[in-house]
């Protein structure tokens, strides 16, 4: 089964979102997956990496993705990270979204840090 790979403290995480997670999530928060993935909470990140884990563990609980989540952090991940690296890429591999929208959107997020931190110079020089 096709998933994404990360390493992880020196092993191999494995993420997957099955259909059958996807709808137990829907089911769960009342609302389409594509919407759900757009809010941006910890809460959020921490039921999707739960039920991304789940494809390989079926009882990977709420309290193992909240261990995960904060072994992320530990590792010096911030949340953005986390869901842009893990999150994502999961949803790539698992065919919610295609490869290019993904690279297209990264390259859209890249260019408007740039611009904000070209206007971020521009504020300071005239301070």
């Amino acid at each position: 089964m096709k998933c994404y790979e990360k390493e992880i403290n020196g092993k191999i995480e494995r993420f997957r979102l099955t259909s059958k997670e996807s709808i137990a999530i829907e089911e769960e928060v009342q609302m389409p997956l594509i919407n759900y993935v757009q809010i941006e909470s910890v809460k959020t990140c921490v039921k999707l990496l739960q039920h991304m884990k789940r494809f390989e563990n079926p009882d990977y609980s709420l309290e193992n993705a909240q261990d995960l989540y904060d072994s992320l952090i530990d590792t010096g991940m911030t949340y953005k990270q986390i869901f842009q690296d893990i999150i994502i890429e999961t949803l790539v591999a698992s065919g919610f979204l295609s490869e290019e929208e993904w690279q297209k959107t990264k390259k859209e997020i890249e260019e408007m840090k740039l611009k904000m931190e070209t206007k971020k110079q521009n504020i300071l020089k005239n301070i």
